[in-house]
């Protein structure tokens, strides 16, 4: 087979358009979870809801269930099943980001969707942990501002396939070893 004819194939399996094309006319659109900013975006977002309602509530299960509901809601929309964004093709789906950011995240968890829900429990854990240091007086804001920001641009770049030591893109294929 000609590389041409390859290209072709792969241009075909793929719909209409190559995938890097198709990458590149979506960044920028609004809900792309390819779009680092987006991604950053749906973190803060998530992260402010949950310290929200958890300042809110006493009860430990009713802390549970605050994380578990935006936990599952995360999982869902970065697995691509939410049709108010826009997934990355191949990426966004069970078996791939959450086997990337599962390493990251230490889950050992084989069930896709309970792993990135893990993964995004440990997210909200260290967020969790770190706003807890505003009420304390030796602590200025701008430190526990910046582990907050920190910890969403370290899940962004997994959530959008990047390594956050070398912030190389990872494959697809790398995720699964």
């Amino acid at each position: 087979m000609s590389e041409e004819q390859a290209y072709d194939n792969v241009e075909r399996d793929m719909g209409s358009q190559p995938l890097f094309d198709t990458a590149v006319e979506a960044v920028g659109t609004e809900q792309y979870l390819g779009d680092l900013s987006v991604v950053q975006n749906i973190l803060m977002f998530w992260m402010s809801y949950v310290l929200e309602k958890l300042s809110q509530v006493e009860a430990k299960d009713d802390q549970l269930h605050i994380l578990k509901r935006a936990s599952t809601k995360l999982a869902y929309i970065f697995h691509g099943r939410d049709r108010d964004y826009l997934p990355v093709r191949n990426w966004n789906q069970p078996g791939s980001i959450d086997a990337h950011v599962g390493k990251w995240c230490g889950s050992s968890e084989a069930n896709p969707e309970t792993r990135m829900e893990h993964c995004f429990v440990v997210f909200f854990g260290k967020v969790i942990e770190i706003a807890s240091q505003a009420a304390d007086p030796g602590i200025l804001d701008e430190q526990w501002q910046g582990g907050i920001e920190a910890e969403v641009q370290y899940m962004a770049y997994l959530l959008v396939g990047m390594d956050p030591v070398t912030m190389d893109i990872v494959s697809i294929e790398a995720t699964n070893e």
